[in-house]
């Protein structure tokens, strides 16, 4: 058995008719079919986007595993202190100034201790803001005397 003969890669010269008045034929190539680049821009894209959206998924944080407990009063069992523990913050927090200017006689709360209401926190000695009301009060009284 023989193999048939491959196609020749060489470009096919048409026959010379009688008609073309003795001009040789320009070589004709075969015609392919040319394809549009479109399907492989769009399959590129899917790649490219696939990729990402993959490295996306695993590079997301996974949850920590925590053990949790209901909350109840009771004594203190054990007392923890760490430099790696954390602060505990408060989420309000007061400060608290006097109006007037004087002397702290007695604070009558202990720092972190619970305040109602009403209640009085700081005893002051203003001597100073007393005397100026008092020295007011004498002015008011001779300027009254001077216009009546």
């Amino acid at each position: 058995m023989t193999a048939p003969p491959e196609p020749s890669k060489e470009a096919i010269v048409a026959p010379v008719s009688p008609s073309d008045d003795g001009k040789v034929a320009a070589a004709k190539r075969p015609l392919r079919k040319r394809r549009s680049p479109w399907p492989l821009r769009i399959g590129v894209i899917l790649v490219v986007v696939a990729c990402g959206l993959f490295l996306a998924w695993r590079a997301r944080k996974k949850p920590i595993a925590v053990e949790t407990i209901k909350v109840e009063r009771g004594a203190v069992i054990d007392e923890i202190s760490s430099s790696s523990a954390g602060e505990v913050i408060a989420t309000r927090t007061v400060m608290v100034r006097a109006e007037l200017m004087g002397r702290v006689l007695t604070v009558r709360h202990k720092r972190g201790e619970r305040v109602k209401k009403g209640d009085i926190a700081v005893a002051l000695d203003c001597w100073l803001s007393r005397s100026l009301v008092i020295h007011r009060r004498l002015r008011r009284g001779v300027g009254q005397r001077w216009f009546t």
